[in-house]
């Protein structure tokens, strides 16, 4: 994980030269080392912070093609709060389905399973789900919301009315 402090450091130290941004992917030929030195990691991200300036990041090894994508897909998943399929709050998903938050890539002969591996299991969907419903406002005001929405003239009416 010091790779994803270095890049989160690079960020904040070059942002005012780079579009705003939810979440920043690196993509990298350099080998992705896990915390134990294990050398089959391809990607890195923090679970659950999406939108949260400088530490939504996540570090993907550029393992050649569609891989690559799907590894990039697991990690922006992971930053909107889902955990591997199997573990924590997805213990009722079995990670050998071969969803996106499967903690393996595996190719596999099996057309469900392969199809499985460009889809969310039902426990992934949850957590992003709870993720979403948690941050109403919290990090980006409504007014603010509105703005970037519709233009900077646009705000939330203060006027609150029930029909």
């Amino acid at each position: 994980l010091k790779a994803i402090g270095l890049v989160q450091r690079w960020l904040l130290n070059y942002s005012q030269w780079l579009p705003k941004h939810n979440h920043a992917v690196f993509l990298t030929k350099y080998d992705l080392l896990a915390s134990k030195g294990d050398s089959s990691t391809q990607g890195m991200a923090y679970v659950g912070t999406m939108c949260h300036i400088g530490d939504s990041v996540s570090i993907v090894e550029d393992i050649g093609g569609m891989a690559t994508a799907i590894v990039a897909i697991h990690e922006i998943v992971h930053s909107l709060g889902a955990y591997h399929d199997g573990i924590n709050l997805s213990e009722d998903c079995d990670e050998r389905m071969n969803y996106i938050m499967a903690p393996l890539i595996s190719g596999s002969e099996d057309e469900q399973k392969f199809s499985n591996s460009f889809k969310l299991s039902k426990c992934s969907i949850r957590q992003i789900e709870m993720f979403l419903a948690s941050l109403p406002g919290e990090l980006i005001t409504k007014q603010r919301q509105c703005a970037i929405s519709f233009g900077s003239h646009y705000g939330i009416c203060a006027v609150s009315l029930t029909f």
